[in-house]
């Protein structure tokens, strides 16, 4: 298979495969490293904004045809019921949004997505959800959290959002929190296949104050924090100081954060501030993928970027080729192939080590003419699926390249024999004997 690799007026790369010989049609791959404050990060957010902007306009579109309020437009697979809560004494719309063929039976639970301001986005997040994660297969849950009409979430989000640090005291977003944790958790997880394990909480704006809030308050509620222009000045709402006080009591964080705010944001001074503040704690377990936002402010479109990225970064595994090449560039490919075999060993779901991913990397190695280094990378694909022709045709062809022809011919004999209509490796073969 030929790779071609380009880079973009902005440094990001593209991977695109070119069939050759190789039962892989045509396709492209997007790729993006950690931190995500990189170059590649730029190629993500293009391919998001795309699909954000026809999602903004179609939402939008809607609901105008519609006459209706942001607050009405909900996912034709949703649901909602309304709760009282005995602790906030107040009652609450929660909106179900469950995926295409939503299934009690299937052996595996669905992740779940709980977020404020249900009456706002709702639609907004279930059309994300469904557009972006079920084409990869992924399916969540969303459970909007809202008070039955735009207005009143407007008037309510203070009430239950806000930070009350007075001790003794049991009043906003802790009261709000517990009635997440102790009637909703109960009465949404009890009803839907729910994996327990495996809950995330989206805010947006306060949301995402009261979102941070709660991983710092009560981390092991939630596995994972999308956090959409949270604001970090509100008096009411001291993060720093929050995430000042829990370093003080606790050396790890379990969490995984996802934080974007637009660089036009007003309230955007103190969010490379918060980053710094809580990457320079070097908490073992906490992952933290942040994103600037450019050109961005205080609205749907920022909400809409930012949440995009948010759920890729959350949801989509990584191609963990990009990461072996990041090795092969400082340390050589000898660490590199030891790095793979101990993050497989240890994958906690961030990466997929897909065998396209190997040979993606293995035809950018070819196209630098680094050619050992590639036949050590097409080894280790072949390794890892020998039942594969395809990783065959490839080692035998870097083999050839590096005019090593009796392993070039071994490896295209191998690529043949598991795929008979293998017609680059009988053509190869063929040329090879001929030199003989």
């Amino acid at each position: 298979m030929l790779i071609k690799l380009k880079l973009n007026e902005i440094g990001a790369q593209k991977l695109s495969l070119a069939n050759r010989g190789s039962h892989y049609p045509s396709l492209l791959l997007w790729s993006y490293r950690r931190p995500l404050i990189t170059p590649y990060m730029n190629i993500v957010m293009n391919k998001i904004f795309l699909i954000g902007s026809m999602l903004l306009i179609s939402y939008i579109s809607d609901i105008k045809s519609q006459g209706m309020s942001m607050s009405d437009s909900t996912h034709e697979c949703s649901l909602s019921q309304w709760i009282y809560s005995d602790f906030v004494n107040d009652s609450f719309e929660i909106k179900i949004f469950l995926p295409d063929k939503y299934d009690e039976g299937r052996p595996d639970k669905y992740p779940v997505i709980y977020m404020t301001d249900g009456d706002r986005y709702f639609g907004l997040v279930s059309d994300f959800v469904y557009s972006i994660l079920h084409r990869e297969g992924i399916d969540v849950i969303v459970v909007g959290i809202g008070y039955g009409s735009k207005s009143m979430n407007n008037s309510k989000r203070d009430r239950d959002y806000k930070t009350n640090l007075d001790e003794g005291t049991e009043k906003g977003s802790a009261v709000f929190r517990k009635f997440i944790r102790e009637e909703l958790f109960q009465i949404v997880e009890s009803k839907y296949h729910i994996d327990k394990t495996d809950r995330a909480l989206l805010g947006w704006s306060l949301g995402g104050a009261f979102t941070l809030s709660t991983m710092f308050k009560e981390t092991l509620m939630f596995k994972n924090y999308l956090v959409l222009s949270g604001r970090l000045n509100y008096e009411e709402d001291p993060i720093l100081r929050l995430e000042m006080e829990y370093a003080e009591n606790n050396k790890d964080l379990k969490a995984r954060l996802f934080y974007s705010m637009g660089n036009e944001d007003e309230r955007f001074e103190r969010f490379p501030e918060f980053i710094r503040q809580i990457k320079n704690r070097r908490y073992e377990s906490l992952i933290v993928e942040h994103v600037k936002l450019e050109g961005k402010g205080h609205d749907i479109i920022a909400l809409g970027e930012g949440l995009g990225v948010g759920l890729q970064c959350i949801y989509v595994p990584k191609d963990i080729g990009e990461t072996l090449l990041e090795v092969i560039n400082t340390r050589g490919v000898k660490a590199a192939i030891e790095i793979y075999h101990k993050v497989k060993s240890e994958n906690n779901g961030e990466y997929n080590f897909r065998e396209e991913a190997l040979n993606v990397l293995g035809y950018h190695l070819i196209d630098q003419n680094r050619l050992e280094e590639s036949i050590e990378i097409f080894k280790l694909n072949a390794l890892e699926y020998p039942l594969s022709y395809n990783v065959y045709d490839s080692l035998g062809e870097s083999y050839f390249l590096s005019k090593n022809y009796e392993k070039a011919l071994l490896n295209y004999e191998k690529s043949l024999k598991l795929n008979p209509e293998n017609k680059n490796a009988e053509k190869v073969i063929k040329e090879i004997n001929s030199k003989k």
